[in-house]
C-alpha cells in the first residue's frame, strides 16, 4: 500500500487502513523493544503503541 511517506500522510488524515498498515510494519520493532529482562512487558508495549500513534499525529 505505498511508501512510508504515503502511508504517514494518509494516516495523518485519519485513514484507518493506513494506520493499520503502518502498525503492521512497525509492530515487530515495537514488540522487540517491549522486552525487559527477557520478558514481554505489556505496559511498556502499550506505552510504545501510544507513542507510535502520537508520532503519526505529529508528522508534518
Amino acid at each position: 500500500m505505498g511508501t512510508y511517506r504515503d502511508l504517514l500522510i494518509a494516516a495523518k488524515h485519519n485513514n484507518s487502513d493506513a494506520v493499520t498498515e503502518l502498525y503492521k510494519r512497525c509492530q515487530p520493532a515495537i514488540k522487540k523493544y517491549s522486552y525487559v529482562n527477557g520478558k514481554l512487558d505489556e505496559d511498556l508495549y502499550q506505552n510504545l503503541v501510544i507513542a507510535f500513534l502520537g508520532v503519526i499525529a505529529k508528522f508534518n
